[in-house]
Formats: C-alpha cells, sequence, structure tokens
C-alpha cells in the first residue's frame, strides 16, 4: 500500500537506509533499466527517477556492505564562523569610524586586527549579512526605497 502510513514510515527511516532500501527494491524487482520499474520504486519512495538511477549507479560494482559509505553525501556544510564580542565591538567600531560607513574599509581593519589576535576570521558576507540582521545596514535592493 502506498499511502500515507507508507510515505510516514519512509520518513522515519535513516536517508541512507532509504537510499539502500529503494535500491534493493528496484534490484529485486529486475530489469532496472526498464522505466516502469524505476518509476514504481521511485514513487513509493517520494525521489525523482533520475536520482535513483544516480544512487544505483554509485553501488554499482561495490559490495553491499560498502553501500552506506558510498552513499554519504560528499558536502558536509559547513558551521558558520562565530564573532566573538570582542571582534564584533571592533569591526562596530570601524564600521562606525569609517566615512562613509564602508563595510570594506572596517573588515579590513577587522581582518588585521582579528590575524594579530588570534580571532575567528568571518568573510565579509557573513559580516554583511550579519549586519542586515541587527538592521545596522540596508539591504541593496532596499536602498531604491530611501532615493540613496
Amino acid at each position: 500500500m502506498i499511502g500515507a502510513q507508507c510515505i510516514w514510515r519512509i520518513e522515519k527511516v535513516n536517508p541512507i537506509e532509504q537510499q539502500i532500501a529503494a535500491i534493493e527494491e528496484a534490484v529485486h524487482r529486475g530489469r532496472t533499466t526498464e522505466i516502469g520499474t524505476l518509476k514504481k520504486v521511485s514513487a513509493k519512495y517520494g525521489v525523482h527517477k533520475g536520482t535513483l538511477k544516480r544512487w544505483m549507479e554509485k553501488v554499482k560494482n561495490v559490495p553491499r556492505s560498502e553501500w552506506e559509505t558510498v552513499l554519504q553525501p560528499l558536502y558536509k556544510g559547513c558551521k558558520p564562523t562565530e564573532f566573538s564580542p570582542e571582534a564584533w565591538g571592533y569591526f562596530l567600531e570601524q564600521y562606525e569610524r569609517s566615512d562613509p560607513r564602508s563595510v570594506t574599509t572596517a573588515y579590513e581593519a577587522y581582518k588585521t586586527m582579528a590575524m594579530a589576535r588570534g580571532w575567528p576570521l568571518c568573510s565579509q558576507r557573513t559580516i554583511r549579512r550579519k549586519l542586515v540582521r541587527e538592521n545596522l545596514l540596508l539591504p541593496r535592493h532596499r536602498l531604491a526605497d530611501f532615493d540613496v
């Protein structure tokens, strides 16, 4: 039965386990190159048939015991760098001091000080996002509202 219960069950499963189950079912059904087989299995597991084909290609000629490793995503994401209160205070000081206010000028001063003091170094883009979040800088698309 492919219904709400089945979908709910799949969502509770580890994504890698879901991938392995989908691959095993497709292989068990046979004729994995047939579009009909891939469509049925991909519909059951809520993935596109192209995705299922990519998973199957990844594990082709790989021992079953290594599938979990092969199916792990390569992208791990990155942990956002956090400002220490001291570093953020220093950056804001430089930002407010520059005339006209310039993120680039303040960032260069912050970067020099961060290297000297061993602070974690954030990218300029991260700093811009933080300034926007804290309403200290308007996003560029909003500047037009004020005829700047």
